[in-house]
């Protein structure tokens, strides 16, 4: 058995199984609390610190006013970048005639420099405010807005695409959540910790393959052992 191999085999297999960053640089954090608010509320909020780091990154906040004047908002979740950090933190979305929308994205999508094609129309842009989706009355008239409240049915789970700033350098992540009359329910959440580099949504490092590499570590050292012994 040689002998670098069994070294550098159990301790490759052992850090993946520690969850290191030895797998993939895909890292999983935890998403902020789940609102839930009664019709009347005129804004609750959270913060999110992305990568932990004590930096807020966004702003997420809920309105939910319940207007029932001819035009007035009935009801809206946002995901804004922390304040003064629209130059760099920004929801992949698109522009609406008063406000920028985030978009919802299935799982599969790529998040990076390169906007998804599907749907078309997403970019980058620098908002203080994005919503995500809402619900609002025009003259009478109730009307939808924001990607979890067109593209998807409100309360349908999908993926907002995201980029943050760490330190002069540009990363990409991905939260999936549903948006709703009175809540928005926090899914999943995860960043690529190499800068500049693209995340696929939903993309995790998978359990099966580090217990996989793992029990073959554990394998290389026995066979080391009896090899030694014998």
């Amino acid at each position: 058995m040689n002998k670098n191999l069994l070294k550098h085999g159990v301790a490759g297999a052992a850090a993946l199984a520690a969850g290191t960053n030895a797998y993939g640089n895909v890292i999983v954090v935890a998403t902020p609390a789940d609102f839930v608010i009664a019709p009347g509320t005129a804004t609750t909020s959270v913060n999110w610190d992305v990568n932990s780091d004590g930096i807020t990154d966004f702003i997420f906040n809920y309105r939910y006013p319940n207007s029932t004047l001819p035009s007035g908002v009935i009801w809206q979740a946002n995901m804004n970048p922390a304040t003064g950090t629209a130059l760099t933190n920004q929801p992949l979305g698109y522009q609406g005639a008063f406000v920028r929308y985030a978009q919802a994205f299935a799982a599969g999508t790529v998040f990076g420099a390169t906007p998804p094609a599907n749907p078309p129309g997403s970019s980058f842009g620098t908002a203080a405010q994005v919503t995500l989706g809402s619900r609002y009355r025009s003259a009478g008239t109730l009307n939808y807005y924001g990607g979890f409240a067109v593209t998807v049915a409100p309360g349908t789970p999908a993926y907002a695409g995201f980029r943050f700033n760490v330190a002069g350098q540009t990363f990409y992540g991905y939260i999936q959540l549903s948006v709703g009359p009175g809540s928005i329910d926090f899914i999943s959440a995860a960043y690529e910790n190499t800068p500049n580099t693209n995340i696929v949504a939903g993309a995790v490092p998978e359990p099966g393959t580090l217990a996989g590499l793992a029990v073959g570590a554990a394998g290389l050292l026995g066979y080391g052992i009896r090899r030694r012994r014998a």
